[in-house]
Order: structure tokens, then sequence, then C-alpha cells
């Protein structure tokens, strides 16, 4: 384990934010999946949501929220 953390290295030029690379890839990442997921499923698949009591979506006066299901692999589910 020490040989592993002696060649990590100190890194001179972090960001004064604190943000990192990892941080742009992960967005990259969440781009693509929301992205995908307005695709629709072909046929489509219709489930209604039941909203619990006391939800904030419950107080406007919806009982049942529409969902409608991505596209998906039709061979796995």
């Amino acid at each position: 384990m020490k040989e592993i953390s002696a060649c990590a290295g100190h890194n001179e030029s972090s960001s004064k934010t604190g943000k990192n690379v990892f941080m742009v890839f992960f967005g990259q990442f969440v781009v693509e999946e929301v992205l995908n997921a307005r695709q629709l499923s072909c046929p489509r698949n219709y489930f209604n949501i039941h909203i619990p009591s006391g939800h904030y979506y419950k107080k406007i006066g919806l009982k049942e929220m529409p969902f409608i299901r991505t596209k998906y692999d039709t061979n796995t589910g």
C-alpha cells in the first residue's frame, strides 16, 4: 500500500471551486441518460403511479401520476 501512495503525486493546480474532471464525465453520463430516456418504448407501456397521502402533488388534487415507459431492450426487458 505504501508503494502506491508513494507514486501518487501532489497536485499543485487544484480547482478553487473544488471541481474536477470526474464531475465533467459524470455530468456527461447524466445528460446521455436523460436524452436516451426521451425515446418512448414501442409498443408504448403506460403506468399510473399512485401518489401517497401527504405528498406535495397530492395536495394539488392529483391522485395518480401518469408514467410512460422509456425505450428498452425487448429481449431483456
